[in-house]
């Protein structure tokens, strides 16, 4: 403004109000509450993209079968698991029981989940029938591992007979 002799401040961001009576604008309380509003959104963003698992998983017991005699004292349950990768990796998974038994996989034991993918799988959980005599929900734990990390640990039923089953 100094090249035109015009008094500086005259092209500025304001209101007609704040020219006619030179007041410089000021950060109102309803600018501020703004602010801190998408401030708070904008950390809950990251910090929900910070804090998330890079898999997810789901296990479901297969829908109209209820328990399986495998003689020698065991029984079994055939259970489906999906699992969502949120990585752009792709990545191998392992299921671990926590309690006494053992996994077996229908489709073989090499699991790679693809990236940004979903797999969906189905394989038998098989425990001895001595272990839960006389209930008929057993909770059970399983742990979903990546490289050696636990990624999750999910939490679901085995579903045994009420009477006890003998060794054949």
């Amino acid at each position: 403004m100094d090249k035109v002799q015009k008094p500086r401040g005259l092209i500025r961001y304001d209101s007609e109000k704040g020219i006619a009576d030179r007041i410089r604008w000021h950060l109102s309380y309803r600018a501020m509450a703004y602010i801190g509003v998408l401030v708070l959104l904008v950390s809950g963003l990251s910090l929900g993209l910070v804090l998330r698992k890079p898999l997810q998983a789901t296990v479901l017991r297969t829908a109209g079968l209820t328990w399986q005699d495998r003689g020698q004292g065991q029984v079994s349950n055939l259970y489906e698991i999906t699992i969502l990768n949120k990585t752009n990796n792709a990545m191998p998974i392992q299921l671990r029981l926590i309690q006494d038994g053992k996994i077996e996989w229908l489709s073989g034991d090499e699991h790679i989940v693809p990236a940004a993918g979903m797999k969906e799988e189905s394989f038998f959980l098989i425990m001895n029938a001595s272990t839960f005599y006389g209930r008929t929900n057993v909770p059970v734990e399983l742990q979903l591992v990546s490289e050696g990390e636990i990624i999750q640990t999910i939490q679901t039923n085995f579903m045994t007979p009420l009477q006890s089953i003998s060794k054949k």
